[in-house]
C-alpha cells in the first residue's frame, strides 16, 4: 500500500465517524493526469474506487480542472460519495 493510501485510510475513518448517515460527501483530489510533478498526491480514478467504495457509494468521479491562477489549469478529479451504513443504502437513482 502506497502510503498516501494509507493516509487516506484514517481520511476515511474520520469521514466515516464525521458525516451523518447517508451524508453526502463532494471531494476534489489532484488527478494522476495532472503533469506537474510538484504539490499534493495525486490519484487516478482507479484508486478513488478502490479506496472509497468500500466504505461509501460511489454515485460520479468526474474528471476538471482547478480554474485559478495556473496556466493550464491543473487537472483534479470531482468524487461525490454517500456515506453508506449497512442496511442503510441509497439507490442512485434517488440523487436524481
Amino acid at each position: 500500500m502506497f502510503s498516501h493510501q494509507k493516509i487516506e485510510k484514517k481520511y476515511i475513518n474520520k469521514i466515516k465517524q464525521t458525516l451523518k448517515d447517508n451524508g453526502i460527501l463532494f471531494l476534489k483530489c489532484f488527478s494522476d493526469k495532472e503533469p506537474i510533478q510538484e504539490g499534493p498526491f495525486k490519484f487516478s480514478q482507479d484508486e478513488l474506487t478502490n479506496l472509497y467504495s468500500e466504505s461509501f457509494v460511489i454515485y460520479s468521479i468526474k474528471e476538471t480542472v482547478y480554474q485559478g491562477t495556473l496556466d493550464p489549469f491543473p487537472k483534479l478529479l470531482l468524487i461525490v460519495m454517500i456515506n453508506d451504513k449497512p442496511r442503510k443504502r441509497i439507490h442512485n437513482n434517488m440523487l436524481k
